[in-house]
């Protein structure tokens, strides 16, 4: 019987580990390295549920079309690829961010730069070779400055950054005012649109990076409790 149980979880455990759910991290980057020594891709955890610190960088838009091959947080290829439009620019964030908040420092880079648009304009980026899986995506928009947050719509759903007053002190972000999530996000044809412009009241929105986690299959989640209601039992 015990030889049993270690094959069935064996094999539960082989299932779950090749139908684990990927997280992409993107970090958007300021190519202005002179000007701004030290500002680097984010290596760190962020905010969602996930311990894999890899950042992919991301500084220039793309041609249309074309897509750039993307890792997930451990650094192993995927088969997501990106595709950014932005016709406004990049630019670094405030420095409060970046040293006088006690935020952890991998976040503090990761909210320091950021490409943006301003007043009416929009930018968008694309993501390609999707599961038909469903997501959640963490969007990151925010420069503590007045008149600067971001309104993010993907398909149906949108949310929007809110003003940050710059003398808060922080020690973790937070939702609904650094950063939105948008849930159980499912890609048309293997595909997600991100779009973004500026939040109610605003004259620029930042877009400092975004996190894509795919939700776990359900089937995925009941092996998972099989597996270890067989290790209790044992």
């Amino acid at each position: 019987m015990k030889k049993y149980y270690l094959l069935v979880l064996a094999f539960l455990m082989l299932f779950t580990v090749q139908s684990q759910a990927i997280v992409v991290n993107v970090d958007f980057d300021t190519n202005n390295w002179a000007t701004w020594p030290g500002i680097n891709t984010c290596a760190g955890i962020g905010v969602a549920p996930d311990t894999g610190t890899f950042w992919n960088s991301k500084i220039y838009s793309d041609p249309a079309g074309v897509f750039r091959a993307l890792k997930d947080s451990y650094g192993n290829d995927t088969t997501v690829g990106i595709n950014l439009n932005v016709s406004y620019g990049w630019a670094l964030g405030e420095t409060v961010f970046g040293g006088t908040t006690p935020l952890p420092i991998e976040q503090q880079i990761l909210m320091r730069d950021y490409i943006y648009v301003a007043g009416s304009n929009t930018g968008n980026v694309k993501l390609n070779g999707l599961t038909n899986s469903s997501f959640d995506i963490y969007l990151y928009g925010q420069n503590r400055n007045g008149g600067q947050f971001t309104k993010f719509i993907v398909g149906s759903q949108n949310k929007e950054t809110t003003l940050d007053n710059a003398a808060t002190v922080k020690t973790q972000l937070w939702e609904n005012e650094d950063y939105v999530v948008l849930k159980n996000i499912t890609p048309v044809d293997g595909m997600i649109t991100i779009t973004w412009t500026t939040g109610t009241g605003a004259s620029y929105a930042p877009f400092n990076g975004f996190q894509l986690v795919q939700v776990p299959e359900p089937l995925t989640l009941i092996l998972l409790g099989i597996g270890t209601a067989l290790l209790r039992k044992k």
